[in-house]
């Protein structure tokens, strides 16, 4: 025990790291296990959501995935410590230490480290757990007070896995050094590089023309859907998803595998004579980099594209969620003709603001697709009548056949990249056509009460149309308690529908839209009353819990795939320290060998960095496009973020490689 403890000191500087590492995983692990077990969170999440088992399940899924993501980056990180030691494993063998001791050296120095990073992570998550939880709490809407989380059953099961996968690791280390010559080892690993491959410099620009035909195709994916067939949208997608996604994959890494590292190559070539050497000496230095890690960079640059797209899309959907929740229901409470008595009954002196619409189906044309819907009209007095009390509706500015569609579908009517313009039009089925001037997704007393579509024409085009009246009225009741317990008792009672039936006969406008209280067919529909307050907690509190799990996720793994980074170029420092010590006794400044240090690592980190973004921001301009909030806000500060994280990654990068410098010319390591 003395002497594997002697051990793990002597190579502090690599164990630490995978200690502080570990034990930040372990963290977040403990907080995620002990807040699945916490009964009071679970139970106010329920009340909010009306469904039982969602906030556990999903706290029990994210911990299993990130618990096997754990255990991968702790074999990774244990085989870089390893090759680390292969040259003192080399000289112990040469000295006389039999293969046994070494070996059960090497699983109890595993055991060690392990159980230290268990005792740091399992403490830090005690501590962490509550400002995890109240983070959970705050986005998820809920009234709940958590303290320090006590999971006792939570740390036996991540002791157990984590003591297991350790003594595993160590087990394979010592079947590594077992029956085999080391007389190899006692030379310093070296930088092995992939081999130059033939027609490299022409795969690398098919590569990046790959990327950026998957980027165009992204930026223009609803055009090209709405060339297809409407029977053939939905499998035409997913091909064209997985044609994209391959494209990307293989791309990147003909970039990264043999592009970067021909084209600096040519770059340092070309000018060489003319730039500093240290200038030089870093584009060399970067391209042996990219050669000798190609796979791990690719696989990097995976998953920091896919980590900030997942962040950016998931900040983006909590946006317009939350968005589409404050628009679902404008009025404390909505009602209809067929709810309107039961309502009105217990909150008898609620004031009212009635709208008038007419159900009428139309469609729509103009743009790449046409698209039949059932609108409910309403005259631009109505309209105007009721923005006064709902300042969200935008101002109406209509003449003669102009009409403003009200739609959650907004880019339906919207020109998006690629196509022409073409003015949208509505044939009504039995009214005028109107051309449409302007679109919003705000509907008047909320979207909830309407079956798909709103249409404001003007008072004129109002009269011709010919449709079934549709009555709605916006309950204004007092905010007292006794309002707010009948409010939650009407919303807990049983849901009430309408329906109209989507029959050839309607769509056709043969037959005029009917309302039913029971479907038959396929009909539309939509709520017969509606409340504010509930659906805005429930919807608060399921996309807080997205956004919460997402947001976990993704910090664990941008600081492993950063983490994968450090130790790779902190390895190869350490490889190339007798080639930096050789050039620096020829002449080499300290201070542009520095600058070499320096720079190599901001090129091989924003590599991953700046194609990620890349990534990211397409395919968040795409999204957008789809929506008509303003959502792109929050995904830009969390990517912003996620930068900030990984350019800290770097620069703690640096100062490792500066001291194992230092180091190197001080005396032994560590």
């Amino acid at each position: 025990m003395r002497r594997a403890v002697k051990q793990l000191w002597r190579h502090r500087r690599g164990n630490t790291l995978a200690v502080v590492l570990g034990a930040l995983l372990i963290a977040v692990l403990y907080a995620l296990g002990a807040l699945s077990e916490n009964h009071a969170l679970a139970d106010a999440a329920a009340t909010a959501m009306q469904v039982t088992a969602v906030v556990p399940a999903g706290l029990t899924l994210v911990m299993l995935l990130l618990l096997a993501f754990t255990v991968t980056f702790q074999f990774y990180l244990e085989r870089a410590l390893w090759q680390r030691r292969r040259q003192e494993f080399g000289v112990a063998r040469l000295l006389g230490l039999s293969a046994n001791r070494l070996g059960g050296r090497l699983v109890l120095e595993a055991l060690v480290r392990q159980a230290v990073t268990l005792v740091l992570g399992l403490s830090l998550g005690v501590v962490v757990s509550k400002l995890i939880a109240m983070a959970m709490v705050r986005l998820m809407g809920l009234h709940v007070t958590t303290g320090l989380l006590w999971s006792p059953l939570t740390m036996l099961e991540l002791s157990v896995t984590l003591m297991v996968v350790a003594a595993l690791q160590g087990l394979l280390d010592a079947l590594a050094v077992r029956g085999r010559d080391l007389t190899p080892w006692l030379r310093p690993l070296p930088v092995t590089a992939l081999p130059t491959r033939r027609g490299g410099r022409w795969r690398g620009l098919l590569g990046a023309g790959l990327m950026i035909a998957g980027w165009v195709v992204m930026l223009g994916w609803r055009p090209l859907l709405s060339r297809l067939p409407q029977q053939n949208r939905q499998w035409g997608g997913l091909g064209l998803l997985v044609v994209i996604l391959s494209a990307w994959l293989i791309g990147t890494y003909w970039v990264i595998r043999d592009g970067l590292p021909l084209w600096l190559t040519a770059l340092q070539r070309r000018h060489q004579g003319r730039w500093l050497i240290s200038t030089t000496m870093t584009l060399t230095t970067i391209a042996s980099r990219l050669r000798a890690h190609a796979h791990s960079l690719w696989l990097t640059t995976i998953l920091a594209s896919v980590t900030m797209t997942v962040l950016g899309s998931a900040s983006m959907v909590y946006g317009v969620a939350t968005a589409e929740m404050n628009r679902a229901v404008v009025a404390p409470v909505v009602v209809t003709a067929q709810t309107k008595r039961s309502v009105l009954a217990a909150l008898p002196q609620a004031p009212t603001r009635e709208l008038t619409t007419k159900l009428v189906v139309g469609r729509l044309t103009g743009g790449a697709a046409s698209h039949l819907g059932l609108y409910q009209v309403m005259a631009a007095s109505d309209y105007l009548r009721l923005r006064r009390g709902q300042p969200s509706l935008p101002a109406l500015q209509l003449t003669g056949r102009q009409a403003m569609v009200i739609t959650t579908r907004i880019g339906q009517v919207q020109r998006h990249f690629g196509e022409r313009h073409r003015p949208h039009v509505i044939a009504l089925a039995r009214g005028p056509q109107v051309q449409v001037a302007q679109v919003t997704n705000q509907f008047p007393l909320g979207q909830d009460v309407f079956f798909d579509r709103g249409l404001v024409v003007t008072d004129a085009a109002f009269a011709q149309v010919v449709g079934t009246t549709d009555r709605l009225w916006g309950l204004y009741p007092a905010a007292t308690a006794a309002t707010r317990r009948a409010v939650n008792r009407l919303a807990r009672g049983d849901a009430q529908l309408s329906f109209v039936a989507n029959t050839a006969a309607v769509r056709a406008g043969r037959q005029l839209p009917r309302l039913a209280t029971v479907a038959g067919g396929r009909t539309w529909s939509r709520a017969a009353a509606a409340y504010r307050a509930p659906v805005r907690a429930a919807g608060q509190t399921l996309f807080g819990f997205g956004l919460f799990l997402a947001l976990l996720a993704g910090t664990v793994v941008v600081v492993a795939t950063a983490s994968i980074l450090l130790l790779k170029l902190v390895i190869a420092a350490d490889g190339s320290q007798a080639e930096l010590a050789v050039l620096q006794q020829l002449g080499l400044p300290a201070t542009s060998a520095r600058r070499i240090t320096w720079q190599t690592v901001g090129g091989v980190f924003a590599l991953p960095l700046v194609i990620g973004v890349a990534d990211a921001v397409v395919t968040l301009v795409t999204l957008h496009s789809q929506v008509a909030e303003p959502s792109g806000g929050l995904a830009a500060v969390v990517i912003t973020v996620y930068i900030v994280v990984f350019l800290g990654f770097a620069w703690m990068t640096g100062r490792l490689i500066d001291q194992l410098s230092l180091v190197g010319r001080a005396g032994p390591e560590d």
